[in-house]
């Protein structure tokens, strides 16, 4: 019997929304800079990158259950998602995901250019390594950031590869690409920071030195609130600077949730309440992000 409930629960849809909100972002980069995109070529990266998060995601949950057998915690063992399930057939699941990004990743590679394979490969690398391995990277004080610089430059990047000419790419652009990206690279380390930081005994536990155990989590916590600064902070230099349209401003709405979320996390930071306000925060930012490109494409196009 397939149990189509449980392996939708290994893949984890819900986190697959960082993917769509960093592609979103992106695109109105691109947008706003070039003034049109090619749909197809978008939309093909866009699955593609999906099914990327989709990869780490199994390939996360088998490595960790992998590791609480190893080191015997049987509490973490009895909550995690691949309870219930055959390993075997679960692993055969990340190997379909790998083998199709692939044969996709080649494609898009070919209709488009070369130079994306580079994104593509470090895409793929930071998702393999960040649970596969003895040193996974989300054992390490990495993890979060890597998680976080991966997904908000390696998509804004990929996505003015699709659209835009070789010859219109220079360095400066891509400098002010990783500024204008600054929303969805410290939103996303948050959430990846959020979730250190509720699971930091299991982590102690699975032998895991993520940076909440390196350095605490009364730092980590103010770590997680400098990023939503920082955030805030490249989104207003970037319209400043017209890096990123005016309507991105939009994105400032957030702010008075942002902050009541963040004090009720800073007094609890438990898996079942309070890390979900952190996943609240990027559907606003999502929620946001869409309302000011659909914005921008009507004025562009009217």
């Amino acid at each position: 019997m397939i149990h189509i409930k449980g392996y939708l629960n290994l893949i984890v849809l819900g986190p697959l929304l960082t993917t769509i909100f960093a592609f979103l972002l992106g695109i109105t980069f691109v947008l706003g800079n070039f003034g049109s995109i090619n749909i197809w070529h978008s939309l093909l990266f866009l699955i593609v990158a999906l099914l990327m998060h989709m990869f780490t995601n199994v390939t996360d949950n088998l490595e960790d259950y992998k590791k609480a057998v190893k080191h015997s915690a049987h509490g973490f063992i009895e909550n995690t998602r691949v309870k219930g399930l055959s390993i075997t057939k679960a692993t055969r699941l990340d190997i379909a995901l790998a083998i199709l990004i692939a044969v996709l990743g080649i494609y898009l590679v070919f209709i488009t250019t070369y130079w994306l394979l580079l994104i593509g490969l470090w895409g793929f690398g930071v998702a393999f390594f960040y649970s596969a391995g003895k040193h996974s990277l989300s054992t390490t004080r990495f993890g979060d950031f890597a998680s976080g610089f991966t997904m908000g430059i390696g998509i804004t990047f990929a996505c003015i590869l699709i659209n835009v000419p070789l010859n219109e790419i220079n360095l400066g652009l891509l400098i002010t690409a990783i500024i204008a990206s600054g929303l969805t690279i410290f939103s996303i380390t948050n959430m990846v920071l959020a979730n250190n930081i509720c699971d930091e005994q299991d982590d102690i536990d699975l032998h895991r030195m993520t940076i909440v155990a390196r350095i605490g989590k009364d730092n980590a916590l103010k770590l997680y609130a400098a990023y939503y600064v920082l955030m805030y902070v490249s989104i207003v230099v970037s319209v400043i600077f017209q890096w990123l349209p005016w309507t991105m401003l939009l994105v400032l709405i957030s702010i008075p949730k942002v902050w009541t979320n963040t004090k009720i996390f800073f007094k609890k930071q438990v898996k079942t309440e309070t890390f979900g306000l952190t996943v609240q925060n990027i559907n606003w930012f999502l929620t946001l992000t869409t309302i000011a490109l659909l914005a921008y494409a009507v004025m562009l196009y009217i």
